[in-house]
């Protein structure tokens, strides 16, 4: 499937969905010479400072980014940007950072949960 898209944002957070669609994104992107960008939300609680240094946290999205990167590279995709930002909430910052960007497109994975019966 060829995009039309020329600047692709998607959000990632270190679990499996995530990664599968952060594959199939690269994969898109692959094959339509499309930018990827990828974007990792640190949430800071409302009590801190958002320039607040959480160490953890910001080890935890470093992490996640490297196994992005890895990702891109497993799926032979070159010129991947990734980098994390500090928030309250996700949802929110991600989609100003993708009006910010000029994203033409943002792919968000969500977890399926199976129904029994």
């Amino acid at each position: 499937m060829r995009l039309d898209a020329k600047r692709l944002l998607v959000p990632v957070n270190g679990k499996p969905y995530s990664e599968r669609t952060f594959r199939w994104a690269c994969q898109m992107a692959r094959e339509s010479k499309t930018e990827l960008h990828a974007v990792y939300v640190i949430e800071v609680p409302l009590e801190l400072s958002l320039e607040s240094e959480i160490s953890s946290d910001i080890n935890k999205g470093e992490e996640i980014l490297a196994r992005i990167e890895a990702i891109a590279s497993e799926e032979k995709y070159k010129g991947l940007q990734a980098r994390f930002l500090r928030a309250r909430q996700a949802g929110p910052a991600v989609v100003l950072e993708s009006e910010d960007r000029f994203m033409d497109l943002l792919i968000v994975g969500v977890p399926y949960n199976r129904r029994f019966g």
